[in-house]
């Protein structure tokens, strides 16, 4: 190769190995940092009044999601705390109303990190640099803070618990409770059988891999319904974390309560132990009764597989039920039937004035017409003593007797008229009257017919007035 004097002889090696050096540097700026040098993005600041264990890199995130870390934590106006924080463009924008908590991962305790709340959509953005006033943020609460919400009581009483759990750990069993344990963990103190458990463990741990195996699923679409349920419940927790002092301090005040009444909660005590013991032949019965309801189930099932047959059986009648209920059929029915209902309303409303007056008719008719007709109307010697509606009757067929035609030339009405009268009877128009005496002399009516007419009160209704007496008074007519 032949180099010409004053020619362009290329890069130098040292030019080189400096461009090399400041690529490198970059690349591995970019990989560690993920940041454009010289520039912060977008930054907000948040001013709390309590930000314990907040530390730089921690995350923030929106709804779960990070979206950002805080990039420092410094002294604010007052006695507030500033955080400043990087967020993401996915984040953005962060508005006026927005709101910052600082949360933990682990319910009271654990890693922080901050929970915001983007704000509004209507409300204006905060500009890279701008500050959510600490009248918008909330700090974690601590256990420290929720045991002194409680009080000296529940304190001492808590503390008594752990005092009992040591001691059981620390205490053998007595020879009562040795006789309801394993041989192998008698004579043994708590801690020391709980450990000899633990030989037990790699097939339990066994078994609780396979459980979790199948709460974390093996394919991507597997519904991971325990654990997202605790962590549901693990938000809701975070998300009222001001309302969990009050509960545990209302629940503090409960057993308190329980502790003053500790005779009347020793004898309800007592009680239940008489309810369990009356109870034994109830659930010894019911022991009994569950293999015959395994069998009644085992027996059953077979049939429930027919549900679906007789379901795809039902089919048509449920389509003829509903054209039965279709405009073509109960549509055009239901005029119809509003207005029999119209009708029937009508009706009733008539009825409320009708009703009573038939009520009245049936107390008239109770007291006053079927008394008065069955009735038996006195005649001396001559009383038949039949009520005097049968009289009536027996006229009748007296009557029909009398008017018998007896000679085949017609029908004919027989009256006496007294001892030795001519009497009369109309024939035909040839031989219009048929004239006789009569046998024996009248001697009067009978029975004898009242001078006067029972009296009737017109201003009262019928069941108010007095039954007639058809007893013959003074002045009857007895010829």
């Amino acid at each position: 190769m032949t180099l010409h004097h004053g020619a362009n002889q290329g890069m130098s090696l040292r030019k080189a190995g400096i461009i090399g050096i400041v690529v490198i540097s970059v690349l591995v700026y970019f990989a560690f940092t993920k940041n454009i040098p010289f520039t912060n993005g977008y930054q907000v600041n948040a001013y709390f009044t309590n930000a314990a264990n907040i530390q730089p890199k921690a995350q923030v995130r929106i709804a779960g999601v990070k979206v950002g870390t805080v990039a420092k934590v410094e002294r604010g106006n007052g006695s507030t705390t500033k955080v400043v924080m990087n967020i993401d463009d996915k984040g953005l924008p962060i508005r006026q109303d927005a709101a910052a908590r600082i949360r933990f991962r682990i319910f009271l305790e654990g890693n922080p990190f901050v929970d915001l709340s983007p704000g509004t959509p209507g409300s204006p953005e905060i500009k890279s640099g701008g500050s959510i006033p600490a009248a918008q943020t909330a700090g974690p609460v601590q256990l420290d803070q929720v045991l002194s919400a409680v009080n000296s009581d529940a304190r001492k009483g808590l503390e008594n618990v752990f005092t009992e759990i040591g001691t059981a750990l620390n205490t053998k069993g007595t020879p009562e409770e040795n006789k309801t344990q394993d041989d192998d963990v008698k004579d043994l103190t708590g801690a020391q059988a709980l450990n000899k458990a633990f030989r037990y463990g790699p097939e339990g741990f066994k078994g609780g891999a396979r459980i979790f195996d199948a709460l974390i699923g093996y394919n991507d679409d597997d519904q991971l319904t325990i654990l997202r349920g605790f962590r549901d419940f693990n938000t809701a927790i975070n998300d009222r974390e001001t309302q969990i002092v009050p509960l545990i301090a209302d629940f503090a005040t409960t057993m308190g309560a329980f502790a003053d009444d500790e005779e009347a909660l020793r004898q309800s005590t007592a009680q239940f132990s008489r309810l369990a013991y009356t109870s034994l032949p109830t659930l010894v019965q019911l022991n009994r009764l569950l293999p015959q309801l395994t069998r009644w189930s085992n027996t059953i099932a077979p049939n429930l597989k027919e549900i679906p047959e007789t379901v795809r059986a039902a089919y048509p009648w449920i389509e003829q039920t509903n054209l039965l209920l279709g405009p073509e059929e109960l549509g055009k029915t239901a005029p119809l039937a509003q207005s029999t209902i119209e009708n029937f309303a009508k009706t009733q409303a008539a009825s409320q004035k009708l009703l009573p007056q038939i009520d009245n008719i049936s107390r008239c008719w109770n007291k006053n017409w079927f008394p008065t007709l069955n009735t038996i109307v006195p005649d001396g010697a001559n009383t038949s003593g039949k009520q005097n509606y049968k009289e009536f009757w027996y006229s009748l067929v007296g009557w029909n007797g009398a008017a018998q035609n007896f000679t085949g030339s017609g029908s004919y009405l027989r009256l006496t008229s007294g001892s030795a009268a001519s009497i009369s009877s109309p024939i035909n128009q040839a031989n219009p009257v048929i004239y006789g005496n009569s046998a024996l002399p009248q001697t009067g009516r009978s029975p004898v017919v009242p001078n006067t007419n029972p009296g009737v009160q017109k201003s009262v209704p019928c069941y108010k007035n007095a039954r007639p007496n058809l007893a013959p008074n003074k002045g009857s007519i007895t010829p």
